[in-house]
């Protein structure tokens, strides 16, 4: 894939030159033909042809075609940008947390264990009640 800025662009579909050009009328009828063809075989070629000739001034396409890829930058650039943000900056740190958090809950269990067995009377044995 050597052209990364058109990697939507299939051979046998119509490119936006290729529009622009038929809109302006400066092909020759054979290249005429050809994009009247293409156009035929493709539904989303005919309504992006019948959209650029609702435009009023040809400069207009241009400035908005620049304006359409730019939201389009922006907004597949911000989700990698809250990616990235929301990624732990500080990983070791936690580490360290919880592995004093769970050696504490241990120590913890174990002088809990240790205080109910000193804690609990001893049962008389049956020997010393007779």
């Amino acid at each position: 894939m050597s052209n990364l800025q058109n990697i939507l662009n299939d051979g046998d579909e119509l490119n936006e030159e290729d529009l622009l050009k038929y809109l302006n009328g400066n092909l020759s009828s054979e290249e005429k033909n050809a994009v009247e063809q293409k156009m035929a075989n493709s539904s989303f070629a005919d309504d992006a042809l019948e959209g650029l000739q609702q435009f009023k001034s040809k400069k207009d396409i241009n400035t908005y075609v620049a304006e359409l890829n730019e939201q389009l930058h922006k907004q597949t650039s911000a989700p990698k940008k809250r990616k990235i943000k929301r990624r732990l900056k500080n990983m070791q740190g936690i580490e360290i947390t919880v592995v004093i958090v769970i050696l504490l809950c241990l120590l913890g269990y174990f002088v809990v264990k240790n205080y109910l067995q000193h804690r609990q009377p001893s049962k008389p044995s049956t020997e010393q009640k007779q």
